[in-house]
């Protein structure tokens, strides 16, 4: 909490990857409810999709798996 979504992204790319975003934009937001499979807790959850410059393509290990366009959706 306490930081904007564009924030955490920033945030949690740096952390988890070492890599700084540049050029980013902010593409959907996706809505979903569920029930909580442990707690039973119903729940409200929303996604921020952001698009970034392609600053790490070359620096991702091989296990990554890349998708075409068609696979893609926009």
């Amino acid at each position: 909490m306490n930081e904007s979504s564009l924030e955490a992204a920033h945030r949690e790319v740096q952390e988890e990857l070492g890599y700084e975003m540049k050029n980013i934009k902010l593409v959907s937001v996706l809505e979903n409810f569920f029930v909580h499979e442990t707690t039973h807790t119903h729940v409200h959850e929303y996604c921020f999709v952001y698009q970034c410059e392609d600053i790490i393509t070359n620096a991702l290990p091989k296990f990554f798996v890349s998708l075409s366009k068609q696979e893609v959706v926009e």
